[in-house]
């Protein structure tokens, strides 16, 4: 949808879907208007890995390439070395282990275990909170 966005000629956006992707939107077309009916919807795994406690993690691991999902905030993104859908997170991670990179994956673990089984990557896979709606 944000790549859409960013091909598209309008020079105003509806984004009716969750907030990062209203945000992905204006990464990708900052001389666009974004507009979004509601900031209130949330994805659990944006909620999941909120920026200061990923910065700490982050930090705790100097050593790793960050890569991180596209399913996260801006904050989180600007924090990652890079930012990947489903569709090439295999073909990326391949690449950097090649170059002998260590990884930190965030924020879908379970998307980190299937791309670590796949390449034989050294990934560590963040294990942030799982976002319970009340």
């Amino acid at each position: 949808m944000a790549r859409f966005g960013a091909k598209h000629e309008a020079s105003t956006l509806l984004v009716a879907g969750v907030r990062f992707m209203g945000e992905t939107a204006k990464i990708l077309s900052p001389e666009k208007t974004i507009l979004m009916p509601t900031l209130n919807a949330e994805c659990s795994l944006d909620l999941g890995c909120p920026i200061d406690a990923f910065n700490d993690f982050c930090d705790a691991h100097p050593d790793r390439t960050v890569v991180v999902y596209a399913n996260t905030s801006a904050a989180v993104k600007a924090r990652a070395d890079w930012v990947v859908t489903s569709s090439i997170a295999v073909e990326l991670i391949e690449h950097l282990d090649s170059l002998g990179e260590k990884i930190i994956w965030a924020p879908d673990r379970h998307l980190g275990r299937y791309v670590q089984k796949q390449t034989g990557a050294d990934v560590l896979c963040w294990q942030g909170g799982v976002y319970r709606p009340r």
